[in-house]
């Protein structure tokens, strides 16, 4: 499909009568709106099953120890969908710091959800801590939220720089279903393709790379500073990779 294409199909929708208008709007939100809509209710149990299993995969690879500093780089304000699932069930919380971006609002959320654990606000691509402040940084889903490559390399590097580990988690781009928007294969095309699609189907916030920039392993490993002992993890669903994990060891 051509981007011209794609934005002319799109913007036909809009030239529809009132009351087609309204029966399309319904039909979209109530199969695509977040967070209540069809799509959503039917795939929460696949998304915190991947919540689960990244958790397992964390005691696997770093390991469970009252003595772990660790560091939680993107907390959210609520717990929709298993959010904030590592706060909810590490043994340890105690130890364990997380970053938050966002307003006093968005903290004040976090501690009435999570009060035995310390919060901060911060921008993971430049982190409050000094050096190796932590034993571990863990960040789940959020390298792809932060901007276009650069932005994201320095995610990365600002993980490696406050932590002796990093355990970073986030969607693969080659898997056929967008975990952001749940609308099939639509990412696969480039942003002047995609994005008007997204808008049609009332996922328009995800129309911009700054707020959505899917990385495939290639990608995510091009991101990586030099040095590092590194290991990927494929996560699957029906033998396709939904999810990649990448473990680093200075």
């Amino acid at each position: 499909m051509s981007c011209r294409r794609a934005t002319a199909e799109c913007a036909g929708l809009t030239r529809r009568t009132p009351q087609s208008l309204t029966m399309l709007a319904r039909l979209r939100d109530g199969v695509w709106k977040w967070p209540d809509g069809l799509l959503w209710r039917l795939t929460e149990p696949l998304t915190i099953r991947s919540r689960e299993v990244k958790l397992q995969l964390f005691l696997q690879e770093i390991g469970a120890d009252p003595r772990l500093r660790v560091l939680d780089v993107g907390g959210g304000a609520d717990d929709v969908r298993g959010g904030n699932y590592f706060e909810r069930h590490y043994p340890y919380r105690e130890q364990v710091v997380t970053c938050v971006y966002g307003s006093g609002a968005e903290l004040a959320a976090f501690r009435r959800l999570h009060p035995g654990i310390r919060v901060v606000a911060g921008d993971g691509r430049c982190l409050p801590f000094r050096n190796d402040a932590f034993d571990v940084a863990l960040s789940n889903a959020v390298i792809e939220h932060v901007g276009e490559q650069e932005q994201q390399r320095a995610f990365l590097s600002e993980l490696v720089r406050v932590a002796r580990r990093v355990f970073l988690a986030t969607p693969n781009r080659w898997f056929p279903v967008d975990t952001h928007t749940l609308i099939p294969l639509a990412h696969y095309f480039p942003p002047c393709v995609r994005f008007p699609v997204y808008g049609c189907l009332g996922r328009g916030y995800w129309a911009s790379l700054d707020h959505l920039n899917l990385l495939s392993a290639t990608q995510l490993r091009d991101l990586m500073p030099p040095g590092l002992r590194c290991k990927l993890v494929r996560l699957r669903l029906l033998g396709l990779a939904h999810s990649l994990v990448l473990v680093l060891r200075k």
